[in-house]
């Protein structure tokens, strides 16, 4: 995210650190293919029991090539300027403190990613069949044309960055979250056909591209360059591991306590709230080569 961020600039840190979570759609997107492939020649109960494990077999590949490429890559000019001036120390809770209010916002705005991924990229195949028992090859295209939705808005909220604030970009995908999700959920059971269902959930991952495309540029504008890797990857990763980890746990429980079958809206819906309110105090005057 900051690697990415620091090298668009002033102008392009929105359109540059929107390919970080690109990366993660396109993740999805090759996870679903490679899945349909082995399926394809295997049966249904040979997948489930053994097959499922080939696909791990190309994340060897994956992670080769990306250790080579980043063995190559030069440092961004901001990293290496803060790295000459020497500016930063060993103790991390030390050099954090004076920014503990940017850290704060940084958690807010982090807990909706981790929310609206896991439970529209990820846990709604099993919401969709599961709970309201539609079919997996029907559902398997449904998540896999939602993953493209996710990217396309991905690459626009990314490219309007450029002509539009940052912030008022992200901020009207969390009131669109807001809005809608609640409501779709509740059309989602109340249709009967699987192709209302595939509309709405693209909907919603068209939503989900538009706020994580410019969620990483956002996180990496609130700390200064001697403190923004940490700051970010503790802050974020504590959001996901809270927040986007117990989402599916919490949904699965209401769901099967018989409490609501709306939980996936419910949950969506509050992960956003809490984001907004965190966005809404964030300086937008900042920017990255600070």
């Amino acid at each position: 995210m900051v690697y990415l961020s620091e090298y668009g600039g002033v102008k392009k840190v929105g359109f540059y650190g929107c390919f970080c979570e690109l990366g993660s759609i396109l993740g999805l997107f090759f996870g679903v293919t490679v899945s349909l492939v082995i399926k394809y020649f295997l049966s249904e109960e040979m997948f489930y029991v053994w097959g499922w494990r080939f696909a791990f077999l190309f994340s060897i590949i994956i992670a080769f090539v990306t250790y080579k490429l980043r063995k190559i890559m030069p440092e961004s000019a901001v990293f290496l300027k803060q790295k000459k001036s020497k500016q930063g120390g060993t103790n991390i809770l030390h050099q954090l403190l004076p920014y503990k209010w940017e850290f704060m916002q940084a958690i807010g705005i982090s807990v909706h990613a981790g929310v609206c991924f896991w439970v529209v990229m990820t846990y709604v195949v099993t919401y969709y069949t599961k709970v309201l028992n539609y079919s997996y090859a029907d559902v398997f295209i449904i998540d896999f044309i939602g993953i493209l939705f996710a990217a396309v808005a991905l690459l626009i909220a990314g490219k309007l960055s450029e002509k539009i604030q940052i912030k008022q970009i992200i901020m009207a995908a969390l009131i669109g979250f807001i809005a809608l999700t609640y409501l779709i959920n509740v059309e989602v059971i109340a249709v009967h056909r699987i192709q209302e269902v595939a509309v709405l959930h693209w909907i919603m991952c068209f939503f989900v591209g538009m706020y994580l495309s410019l969620m990483p540029a956002q996180l990496a504008l609130l700390f200064p360059a001697h403190v923004r890797y940490t700051g970010l990857a503790l802050a974020y990763n504590l959001a996901l591991a809270i927040f986007g980890g117990t989402s599916p746990i919490i949904i699965t429980y209401l769901i099967s306590s018989k409490t609501t079958l709306f939980a996936p809206g419910i949950v969506v819906t509050i992960s956003a709230f809490i984001s907004l309110v965190a966005l809404l105090f964030v300086d937008s005057s900042k920017d990255i080569n600070r």
